[in-house]
């Protein structure tokens, strides 16, 4: 009695499973992944500068359980060190002590959170990464 040779199954198999990949990730125009959003965020110009983004972010309050609300910000950046400043900006040409009290270490990285100033009001907001619903026109899959 002659074994049966597995491997045909196993490649066939294989060859239906690719092409099922495809399909689901085939039609997303217009789609983003969140891993590309961040590094987007962090992208800076020719200058130094951190580039400006649209965003939209879904609102919720984790205390009282409420929320839904969409916010749209049309222009937006990352709250990041940037390279340059500006040559005016008094931050340059103010001394700078050292600070005795160490500041709250917000752990951006654990709680999946974000800084973004929100242009043109100067606006700090912070925005967790996983409320992103929509990133310069496209929308956001996690």
């Amino acid at each position: 009695m002659r074994k049966k040779n597995f491997k045909p199954m196993i490649l066939g198999f294989s060859v239906l499973f690719i092409p099922l990949i495809m399909v689901q990730f085939g039609g997303m125009e217009g789609d983003i992944i969140l891993p590309e959003v961040l590094k987007q965020m962090r992208q800076l110009d020719e200058t130094g500068r951190a580039v400006p983004f649209s965003i939209a972010i879904r609102t919720f309050n984790s205390n009282t359980k409420k929320g839904g609300k969409v916010n749209r910000y049309k222009k937006a950046k990352l709250v990041m060190q940037e390279k340059v400043q500006p040559k005016n900006c008094t931050k340059a040409l103010m001394y700078h002590t050292k600070r005795t009290i160490n500041p709250k270490n917000p752990n951006h990285w654990e709680n999946k959170t974000r800084n973004i100033k929100v242009f043109p009001e100067m606006n700090i907001v912070k925005i967790n990464i996983l409320d992103i619903i929509e990133f310069n026109g496209q929308k956001v899959i996690y």
